[in-house]
């Protein structure tokens, strides 16, 4: 029963009590029939029905609400706590990219203090190049001397010196040569780092971006229990390429084969390897689509 039906009521059992009070008119006194007390107590226990009814109903209302509105923040609750565990992953992973840039920002200084160091030797070794050249021009072009020191302005005196710094060049051109292979080494090393960063932090940004627009699809996707895609099982955890379950939005579960790199995972639309599968069907097969996931196949 409705609250303006209820007023309705109440208003005729008012308007029905007031006519049974007696009242003076003329100085006789008049009493309520037997009749008109049954109407009254008859419009009464109706009344209380009503208004019973209509409180049971608004306790079921009031139950149906609170049971919705604990789903609602169970739901809410649920999705913050996985937008809090991807930000603490995320914020982790940042730590970790800036770790490595910090290591090969130490790495380049280091290998940039051995270049200055070969450099240094490089020079050393062109500074004694340079004065050994000038002290054989000098016992070449000075006069000879006594006999007694012709054991040491000799030619055979020169040739051991000569001979001398010719393995100590040596021994330096092989010391220069190993440095220069390691710098060659760790330049590669270097450069391969920086590739990884660089696709690292191309991944977070568009790990980031992708998760900023998720938003109400992460909700379906806690409720369904399945991934969207290949790609959202990545997200997920998943590094193993395989036949998964997904489930599109407005769509129903479906298998596919997902190929899982280390950018992302990615749904495979057609495979051929042996010609076991005739891929000469009809338009509506395609459509369908038609072989095996674990051989050949159109999705």
């Amino acid at each position: 029963m409705k609250t303006p039906q209820l007023l309705i009521l109440l208003l005729t059992i008012l308007v029905h009590v007031a006519a049974a009070f007696p009242t003076e008119r003329g100085g006789r006194e008049k009493h309520a029939s037997w009749d008109d007390v049954n109407v009254v107590a008859h419009g009464l226990l109706q009344l209380g029905q009503g208004l019973k009814e209509h409180v049971d109903k608004s306790k079921i209302q009031m139950r149906d609400v609170n049971a919705k509105l604990k789903a609602f923040n169970s739901t809410v609750a649920e999705v913050q706590r996985k937008q809090q565990e991807q930000d603490e992953a995320l914020k982790a992973k940042s730590e970790e990219v800036e770790e490595r840039e910090r290591l090969a920002a130490q790495l380049a200084e280091e290998v940039k203090a051995k270049v200055e160091e070969v450099k240094q030797q490089s020079e050393d070794v062109h500074s004694r190049m340079d004065r050994l050249e000038e002290k054989v021009d000098k016992v070449l072009t000075e006069p000879e001397v006594d006999s007694n020191y012709s054991d040491q302005t000799g030619v055979p005196f020169i040739q051991r010196i000569m001979s001398a710094q010719n393995r100590r060049i040596d021994q330096l051109v092989e010391k220069i040569q190993q440095q220069q292979d390691k710098l060659e080494k760790q330049s590669l090393h270097l450069q391969a780092l920086q590739r990884k960063m660089a696709k690292r932090v191309k991944s977070h940004r568009r790990r980031d971006e992708e998760t900023a627009l998720r938003g109400e699809a992460e909700q379906s996707d806690t409720k369904s229990g399945l991934a969207r895609d290949c790609h959202d099982l990545f997200v997920r955890g998943q590094r193993v390429s395989g036949v998964y379950t997904v489930q599109p939005e407005n769509s129903k579960p479906f298998n596919v084969l997902c190929e899982m790199t280390s950018e992302g995972g990615w749904t495979v639309i057609q495979k051929r390897l042996d010609g076991s599968q005739s891929f000469n069907q009809l338009w509506e097969s395609y459509k369908k689509g038609f072989g095996s996931l674990n051989g050949e196949f159109k999705l």
